[in-house]
């Protein structure tokens, strides 16, 4: 079933609906060139086109991206490690940064520490009917709880951005911004359910 769906063309995929979303967020970036877009997404927005459509518009036209990766990548050919995992993990963090996590129904609020590390990589191209999709190349950034209490799971998210990540201060306003996706979601839950906006 998993493997039917991916020899469809993206256009007739549910993944399209993440494109367009960030087709969106590109005109309100030519609309208000003063202001940075960041469209923020959850692992179902990982896809290899979502990359190759950022890279294809110029800055001013383009918003940036963040999103939390699904599966381990294959890296350009010329890389050793050769998958974005192994690359993770020969990746030194460069630093900690401490935030608040917000009740969720299964998790009270609590601080977590977690550590970050930075690597830019080569995606090698993913592989599409009528042909493999060109390389493209991205920041991953690897945040990672540390010390997680015990019985709790460690929260640990690879994000993958379009953001230009030099140092730890702009690593950590990655991580910072992915968390706020939870706020957004919890937002437009709200907004469905609560508020029935959609009827």
């Amino acid at each position: 079933m998993g493997q039917e769906r991916k020899r469809k063309p993206i256009e007739e995929q549910e993944s399209a609906r993440w494109l367009a979303g960030y087709q969106l967020a590109c005109e309100v970036q030519r609309s208000c060139p003063d202001t940075l877009v960041v469209n923020v997404a959850d692992r179902e927005g990982d896809m290899h086109e979502w990359f190759l459509e950022a890279m294809r518009r110029v800055p001013g036209e383009r918003a940036e991206c963040i999103i939390r990766a699904k599966c381990n990548r294959r890296l350009a050919k010329e890389t050793e490690p050769r998958y974005l995992g192994g690359a993770r993990q020969k990746t030194r963090a460069l630093g900690c940064l401490t935030v608040e996590l917000t009740r969720q129904p299964e998790r009270p609020p609590r601080p977590v520490t977690l550590s970050v590390a930075v690597k830019q990589v080569t995606f090698q191209g993913a592989r599409r009917p009528g042909g493999r999709l060109p390389p493209v190349e991205v920041v991953a950034v690897y945040v990672k709880e540390y010390r997680p209490p015990d019985g709790e799971e460690p929260i640990e998210w690879l994000l993958l951005t379009s953001l230009p990540v030099v140092d730890f201060p702009s690593a950590c306003t990655v991580g910072q911004w992915y968390r706020c996706r939870w706020e957004i979601a919890r937002l437009c839950r709200g907004l469905k359910q609560g508020c029935q906006i959609e009827p």
